[in-house]
């Protein structure tokens, strides 16, 4: 008889994994509780995928996930509109964790 695999309910398992995921893709991650970033000299962070289970716990609050941008560049798309946030959204439920694009790649289509 096979069983179902089992799932975890641990939030903190969830953030762990997914600061893991945004490491393995070469972005920097900085644990959050809201906007605010958590802890002192944060904006020079450079945390391992190794140290990420020690970081969930010394910052248990910080539920948010923030990337820093010194070599990213973001696009933030904040709307009132439920139609535009809609199809802002659909295409990134297909991807876990961040999409980085380079230069000669069109993400998602033309658009």
């Amino acid at each position: 008889m096979q069983t179902a695999a089992k799932t975890s309910t641990d939030p903190t398992e969830a953030i762990v994994h997914l600061r893991r995921g945004l490491i393995a893709q070469g972005y920097r991650v900085v644990p959050c509780s809201g906007k605010k970033a958590c802890g002192l000299g944060w904006s020079n962070s450079k945390w391992s995928a190794e140290q990420m289970e020690g970081l969930a716990r010394l910052y248990p609050h910080g539920h948010n996930t923030g990337v820093l941008t010194g070599s990213v560049v973001a696009i933030d798309v904040d709307t009132p509109d439920q139609a535009t946030s809609d199809a802002i959204d659909l295409p990134l439920k297909f991807h876990p964790v961040a999409v980085r694009v380079s230069a000669d790649v069109t993400p998602f289509g033309a658009v």
